[in-house]
C-alpha cells in the first residue's frame, strides 16, 4: 500500500480557506513495482479515462439520432 498526497488545489485568494490546513491523503494498492510517482500518474489518466467514457454515456450515446451504424458514426464524430 502507498500513500500518495492529495493534489487538490488550495483555495485561491478570496475564497475561504481551511481552518487548519492539511493534506489528504488517499491510499491504492499496486503490484507494479514502478516508482511511486509513475505509479500515481497512470492511476490518474485511468480515472480521467473513465470518467471521458461515463461522460460519452450520459451525452453522445444516450442522444444516438438513428438505429443505423453510418447515422450513429456520424454523430459520434461530431461529438468528439
Amino acid at each position: 500500500m502507498r500513500r500518495v498526497r492529495d493534489l487538490a488545489k488550495p483555495a485561491t485568494i478570496g475564497e475561504q480557506g481551511e481552518l487548519f490546513p492539511v493534506w489528504r491523503y488517499h491510499p491504492f494498492f499496486t503490484d507494479n513495482p514502478a516508482p511511486t510517482f509513475q505509479t500515481e500518474r497512470e492511476h490518474r489518466h485511468h480515472a480521467v479515462v473513465e470518467q471521458v467514457i461515463e461522460d460519452s454515456k450520459v451525452e453522445a450515446f444516450a442522444h444516438l439520432p438513428s438505429a443505423h451504424f453510418h447515422p450513429n458514426s456520424a454523430w459520434l464524430t461530431l461529438w468528439t
